[in-house]
């Protein structure tokens, strides 16, 4: 699905340094390797799509870049805390107009702490977020959500030669509640990829995501 949230995502990993190019019926993308990515000249836009926003931020707050993200209206409205919070924790810095929503200056830190949180609600965007943030760390970095969710980014990654260990915690008691089944996601950072040929019918986001540290 070529729709107008990842024609723009393309844009915005080319001008990061990342090739990528159409033939026939694929999408080549070159990877740039671990510290590959470029610092752009530009302001990032994200324009209508959060999934790009989380992805970004976490994929390139391991960088001692400076960079200025905006969006539309919609995700102008957006409080980023649950993102910014944790990444504050381990190093990345953040200047916002309000609390903590667009636009926003980031500061990142190639020597940020490996990433330990606690993900107290279903989101799989914010997940996949600290993931890619975790992959930069020098480290191992633990994540634990309180209810599983999706889980594509962690297929693909252990897909593409990572080692990345996960187990269930039963009975985890969360504030007052005590939820059934929760998941603890354990990765070191900096590991070496595969370079493999990823066939996603329909929707090239998660690869376009992976797209800087694929070799």
């Amino acid at each position: 699905l070529e729709s107008s949230d990842i024609l723009n995502l393309m844009k915005i990993l080319k001008n990061l340094g990342v090739s990528i190019e159409k033939t026939d019926d694929f999408w080549v993308v070159d990877g740039n390797g671990h510290n590959g990515i470029i610092e752009p000249n530009d302001l990032i836009d994200i324009k209508d799509s959060k999934e790009s926003l989380y992805s970004l931020v976490g994929l390139l707050s391991p960088y001692n870049f400076k960079l200025f993200f905006t969006g539309s209206q919609k995700n102008r409205e957006i409080e980023l805390l649950d993102l910014l919070s944790p990444l504050t924790d381990v190093g990345v810095k953040f200047s916002t107009r309000k609390t903590a929503n667009l636009p926003m200056l980031m500061i990142g830190d190639s020597k940020i702490l490996p990433i330990n949180v606690e993900i107290d609600k279903i989101s799989p965007t914010l997940k996949a977020a600290l993931l890619l943030t975790s992959l930069n760390t020098a480290g191992e970095n633990t994540i634990i959500e309180y209810q599983k969710s999706k889980d594509h980014l962690e297929i693909l990654l252990k897909f593409l030669g990572l080692e990345l260990r996960e187990r269930d915690l039963e009975n985890k008691k969360w504030f007052s509640s005590e939820i059934s089944l929760s998941k603890e996601i354990k990765i070191r950072g900096q590991q070496n990829f595969l370079a493999k040929d990823i066939n996603i019918p329909g929707d090239i986001h998660y690869a376009l995501q992976e797209a800087k540290i694929i070799p």
